[in-house]
């Protein structure tokens, strides 16, 4: 009877060590297009459906080139000629932690959860820190975003401090609130680590990290985007504007060039006296050749 109590408090015990315990865990490559690589061991080697990658490895892609990597239930897509370093790739029993950061190029998440299960995932570079609550987002190395489902939160890289996440116990970590995200949630409910200069960004809408180093709203960046499409239509149109005045010109001197100049008008009493009508009426004025008008209204 002692012998069969002993083996239970073992394996109670044995439960509950490690429930908090993280397991290094990799991730699978899912599919390959083109050229893509992995840093390992001092050099580059080629990845290819059905492949490991893991925490602290770099991928790489060439040109036209796309590869999507599974991890638990988020996949993350890397475009053409981009490049990331998974930072941390930890799961225990309770939550996964994924940190990426984005060297150069554009990679697209869709990060999925479970009910019984908390996600924490970073998109990092060098000049933005993008941390998501179930979405589905695009990330760019110059820190934009686009967000097409759930809510991202992008903050400049010098205001997150990812020292905060660099433990081996991730259970230390704060985890994302539970419920749906708009436009009045704070930022702190997506990522805990989000602090003062912090931008919401929700489904169907972008953001960027400004010239001066701040993270741009949905609202500015929308503004923005519609004032340089309108500038390029109308620097578009200008331009040709110009061109059709050229060839204006070029017609109205070739016309004037090959138009042979109109006989002087004669004086009626130049005009003979025609027996049969003494009163003849004047020629009526002929129209003006040789000369093209093209008028354009903006």
């Amino acid at each position: 009877m002692k012998l069969f109590m002993k083996k239970i408090y073992i394996s109670i015990m044995t439960a509950v060590l490690f429930s908090g315990v993280v397991f290094a865990e990799s991730a699978e490559v899912i599919s390959v297009k083109g050229k893509v690589e992995v840093g390992r061991n001092d050099q580059w080697i080629a990845l290819n459906a059905g492949d490991k990658v893991a925490e602290a490895e770099t991928i790489s892609t060439g040109f036209q080139s796309e590869v999507k990597i599974k991890y638990k239930d988020s996949i993350l897509q890397l475009g053409a000629l981009s490049r990331i370093t998974l930072s941390k790739l930890a799961s225990s029993s309770s939550k996964d932690v994924v940190d990426i950061y984005l060297n150069t190029g554009a990679v697209r998440s869709k990060v999925n959860h479970t009910a019984t299960k908390k996600v924490s995932y970073t998109v990092n570079s060098s000049v933005a820190t993008a941390s998501v609550r179930g979405t589905d987002f695009l990330a760019l190395g110059d820190g934009s975003i686009t967000c097409f489902s759930g809510a991202v939160v992008l903050t400049p890289a010098p205001l997150y401090d990812m020292s905060a996440r660099d433990t081996e116990n991730i259970e230390d970590l704060e985890d994302p609130a539970d419920g749906e995200s708009d436009a009045s949630t704070p930022a702190t409910d997506v990522d805990p680590n989000a602090g003062k200069g912090s931008v919401m960004v929700l489904g169907g809408q972008s953001s960027t990290i400004t010239a001066d180093g701040t993270a741009a709203t949905p609202f500015e960046t929308a503004v923005k985007s519609a004032t340089k499409t309108a500038n390029t239509v109308k620097t578009q149109a200008a331009a040709e504007s110009v061109t059709i005045g050229q060839a204006d010109i070029s017609v109205k001197e070739t016309v004037a060039e090959e138009t042979p100049a109109p006989e002087k008008e004669r004086e009626p009493e130049d005009y003979p006296e025609d027996p049969d009508n003494p009163d003849p009426e004047e020629p009526e004025p002929q129209p003006e050749t040789g000369h093209i008008r093209i008028e354009i209204e903006w």
